[in-house]
């Protein structure tokens, strides 16, 4: 923790991700709100409870980004609860081109990109700092 209980810096725009209070927290979400916007198109890589929270979070509406990807064949061809998000494979990314994913688990973000096989994909992760460009 930062200085006033706030976390680090967020990389992409230089202010705080996350503030103390109510306040911090509305911050945090309108520069992820931001982002999403400025990169209309996204894709974000995981379904799970991080990514589908972070879609009902932050477009509600379906309207910025293109899908949610999932390795899982068992949520392939399924949908986001409440904002309708398809789910798709890996596979599916292949016809597209400039494409930016969000990994939602940065843990995972060499294994993804290995298994895009080298495709020029602009990859981010989010963490406690916000959003990383890779």
């Amino acid at each position: 923790m930062g200085e006033n209980g706030s976390l680090k810096k967020n990389i992409t725009t230089g202010q705080p991700l996350l503030g103390s209070g109510l306040e911090g927290f509305n911050k945090g979400l309108a520069s992820l709100e931001r982002f999403v916007r400025e990169h209309t198109g996204l894709v974000v890589w995981g379904a799970g409870a991080k990514g589908s929270t972070f879609v009902n979070m932050i477009d509600e509406n379906a309207s910025y980004i293109s899908a949610v990807v999932d390795i899982n064949p068992k949520k392939v061809g399924g949908y986001i609860g409440r904002t309708g998000h398809k789910i798709i494979s890996p596979t599916m990314l292949d016809d597209m081109c400039n494409l930016d994913i969000l990994v939602m688990n940065e843990n995972y973000l060499d294994e993804v990109k290995s298994s895009l096989m080298g495709k020029p994909y602009n990859f981010f992760t989010l963490g406690r700092e916000g959003v990383k460009k890779q």
